[in-house]
């Protein structure tokens, strides 16, 4: 079994590449990473989603010959899929990265990345059907050698392999939290929920195996806040709500809910966006909602009593 660890993107990243905490695992989207530097080993690629990706950019496993890296709860939309911040790819799959760097063993990366998918097939009951191409959601030529066969591995051999029967056994895998982080809180997950007592995760562990056969556990850090970042450049959050704001004039879009931020756009007067998440702060109410390009936030008043909106709220999307 590929040994599964986590390190976790904190939330101060999060808050740029991802759609959300509301992941309906439907699908599993299977990339690859297309760098082929040596040493840009799964560590490598985990790192430098924790440290802030240059690209508005984010996946759940990263996987080479040696290790997956668990970057997102499975439970978290990602931004890998191409689709858009409404797109099925991005909402609905968990995105792996297949590593392809010259200094690995290209096809012992394949066995684990297939144990790996078979591992998140039966946590999530996805069939092999829902185990896609990034191809399929954007129509990049992604996973190019899985595609094109010249590593010696072709997509249907990847797709027969994860349609077999799954392997039985149990593994476990660790990473260490880092003691500094006063984010973070050290807790011992199992594939239906996350414990801070080790006794109580095998506990939890024995009687999933009992009724499927298998089960693991993967110590590492999480949140101790959920959802989405209870602060953003100095504001904080209301509530989260998945609705629509229609405005009624201009008005200005920022990548932080704060005058501050970059201005990446102007939403014109009687468009519409889809928000997740309702801001406090810096003298506005600010709405999050999200693009192609990354997380954005949206002024709708100044705060304040009687501060009238500038636009207005809807369950649908208006017309």
């Amino acid at each position: 079994m590929v040994t599964i660890r986590q390190d976790l993107i904190p939330n101060k990243i999060a808050n740029r590449v991802v759609l959300g905490t509301k992941n309906k695992r439907e699908y599993i989207t299977i990339h690859e990473t297309a760098n082929t530097s040596r040493g840009a080993n799964a560590a490598m690629h985990a790192k430098l989603q924790r440290n802030g990706n240059s690209r508005s950019a984010s996946w759940h496993y990263q996987v080479d010959d040696k290790e997956a890296v668990q970057s997102l709860l499975d439970t978290t939309s990602g931004m890998h899929a191409g689709d858009g911040g409404k797109g099925t790819g991005n909402l609905h799959s968990i995105g792996i990265e297949i590593c392809v760097n010259s200094d690995g063993n290209f096809k012992k990366t394949i066995d684990n990345a297939v144990e790996l998918t078979k591992t998140l097939m039966k946590r999530h009951n996805i069939p092999a059907s829902k185990v896609v191409q990034h191809n399929h959601w954007s129509g990049k030529d992604c996973p190019r050698y899985l595609r094109n066969g010249s590593k010696g591995v072709t997509w249907k051999e990847f797709k027969d392999r994860i349609a077999g029967k799954a392997s039985g056994g149990s593994s476990t895998s660790t990473s260490t939290p880092s003691s500094g982080d006063s984010t973070k809180e050290k807790v011992y997950r199992v594939q239906t929920g996350a414990f801070k007592d080790r006794k109580n995760a095998e506990q939890e562990r024995k009687r999933v195996k009992d009724k499927l056969g298998d089960a693991f556990i993967v110590e590492g850090t999480a949140e101790k806040t959920s959802g989405f970042p209870k602060s953003v450049a100095g504001a904080t959050l209301v509530k989260e709500e998945n609705a629509f704001f229609k405005s009624n004039e201009k008005i200005k879009v920022r990548t932080e809910p704060t005058t501050k931020a970059k201005h990446t756009g102007t939403l014109p007067k009687g468009a519409s966006v889809n928000y997740f998440a309702v801001y406090k702060g810096n003298g506005y109410r600010w709405l999050r909602y999200h693009t192609d390009n990354g997380v954005r936030y949206l002024p709708y008043r100044e705060t304040g009593k009687n501060k009238k909106a500038w636009g207005t709220f809807h369950d649908k999307r208006p017309n």
